[in-house]
């Protein structure tokens, strides 16, 4: 078991996937299109999204690391009630785009790390307040157009992908690779204080 990780761990070799970017459109794997993934399914409608079918593992992989711009959307807006209360937004798919260096677009993370991921350094972000307000006037329809305006916006923008992704695989190998992930939850628990 390894924390963050979807994927099966004692398989996973993240820079067997760190390689040439080379498909344009976005990339989004996941369940719940039409369903509380409004926003998804409109995006894909519309021909932004390079597949959702399912795909094993290795497939997913391999898919995974030949993408310039991924998509990460843990849930749609409806979902959210307040500033305090809400099911989270933290996605696995988050640290696995992280692991190969796809630079991703997303909602503005409120949520936190002890080494937090920053807009513009570690992915590409949707103002919060911007996508909220879209969303109240517009619903997922107007959300969906603010992925796609970004996306726009940085695909062909080479420096600054180059940048993210290089940003996010130090993040990654800092953070999750071992052995560096086992000494960290060694040192946040103080578990040294516990001997």
């Amino acid at each position: 078991i390894k924390p963050f990780i979807f994927l099966p761990y004692a398989e996973y070799d993240a820079e067997k996937y760190r390689g040439e970017r080379v498909n344009d459109k976005l990339f989004f794997l996941g369940s719940g299109l039409g369903d509380y993934r409004k926003t998804i399914k409109i995006i894909d409608d519309k021909g932004y999204l390079i597949s959702n079918e399912t795909l094993g593992h290795t497939q997913y992989l391999e898919e995974l690391s030949k993408q310039k711009v991924a998509l990460s959307h843990y849930l749609d807006l409806h979902k959210i009630v307040d500033g305090f209360t809400h099911p989270g937004e933290f996605c696995y798919r988050d640290i696995e785009y992280m692991s190969l260096g796809i630079p991703f677009i997303r909602i503005e993370f409120r949520d936190c790390t002890h080494d937090p991921f920053i807009p513009n350094k570690h992915y590409i972000p949707i103002l919060r307040e911007k996508a909220y307000l879209t969303y109240e006037k517009y619903g997922d329809e107007g959300l969906a157009d603010l992925y796609i305006e970004k996306y726009n916006e940085v695909i062909n923008e080479t420096d600054y992908l180059e940048y993210i992704s290089k940003n996010q695989i130090e993040w990654y190998d800092r953070n999750i690779k071992s052995p560096n992930a086992e000494k960290l939850t060694f040192n946040l628990l103080k578990l040294n204080e516990w001997l």
